[in-house]
């Protein structure tokens, strides 16, 4: 579980491969042929930094070609960025927001890696580094009531955009403070906000996933916040400062209406993850929703 959060909000075991074996209570059908191979569940490629701390931000190619900056009027943001490509876009809104989360003591909260969706393989023979084809995210399990195959939603990852927040300490954890739910509120807002800047100056990105920082002692990662161009519409027609204002706060003094609009966007929309293999050798990423 990432970070240490209310059980009300959050409290939900380490994802697993589809297929290993779960309490009766909790036991989910994908019913896909694609998914009868299990796949490691590891930090995702970009988030394997053990042992070292986190200085600068990592990007790895999106798209080879520049592109031009979309035409957005001054008024949705006080910043753009300014970068000609995608790739240095990606880099520059995931900079410029991370800086501006801070702990009580003033120092940054924590950095962003950008790039593709991607995941690390651990065989025997070595590491190897896989594209994420796409992500299927199964709905909540209805009360008393089996899934079929058609519940499963499954969306195409070619324009997908995927950030691992990592704070200072071993294996991206958060070094300084203690693990508490107003500070998961507050990565939420982060992870709201690099999607929103993404949609509007990345019109070719369709969806986001912003993997949350593991609790500190090195246990797996296992949440991620998920969010489609779609889910924020109405955000990105009206100017940013209606949904987040353009200052940070600081941790358990989010204004209690900007909180509602938070936890109205995100709240259903964190997610326990896995991996598995299909048969052309890309993977998949498997969302599970968090029960609330």
């Amino acid at each position: 579980m990432s970070e240490h959060v209310d059980p009300t909000v959050v409290d939900a075991e380490p994802a697993r491969p589809l297929g290993e074996a779960t309490p009766t209570s909790e036991k989910r059908s994908f019913r896909s042929a694609a998914y009868h191979r299990r796949f490691a569940i590891i930090y995702l490629a970009l988030a394997v930094i053990a042992g070292a701390a986190i200085g600068a931000l990592l990007i790895v190619s999106i798209d080879p070609e520049s592109t031009p900056s979309p035409t957005v009027g001054p008024s949705w943001s006080h910043w753009a960025p300014e970068a000609p490509s995608t790739d240095l876009r990606a880099q520059e809104i995931a900079s410029h927001i991370t800086n501006k989360y801070h702990q009580t003591d003033g120092s940054v909260l924590t950095g962003a890696l950008v790039g593709p969706p991607t995941v690390t393989s651990n065989q025997p023979e070595g590491s190897t580094k896989i594209l994420i084809r796409a992500v299927a995210i199964q709905p909540s399990q209805p009360a008393g009531g089996q899934l079929s195959g058609r519940d499963l939603v499954v969306v195409d990852a070619v324009n997908h955009l995927q950030f691992v927040v990592c704070g200072f300490g071993q294996n991206c954890s958060i070094a300084k403070g203690q693990p508490s739910e107003q500070r998961f509120t507050l990565l939420r807002r982060q992870a709201l906000e690099l999607a929103l800047y993404t949609f509007k100056y990345m019109p070719r990105i369709d969806s986001v996933s912003v993997f949350m920082p593991p609790p500190p002692g090195g246990e797996t990662a296992g949440t991620t916040i998920f969010l489609r161009r779609n889910d924020l519409g109405a955000e990105l027609q009206h100017p940013l400062e209606q949904t987040l204002s353009d200052q940070a706060p600081s941790i358990g003094h989010i204004p209690a209406q900007e909180l509602s609009r938070i936890n109205r966007l995100t709240r259903q929309r964190i997610y326990q993850y896995g991996y598995t293999q299909t048969q052309d050798g890309s993977a998949v990423l498997l969302l599970d929703p968090v029960r609330t």
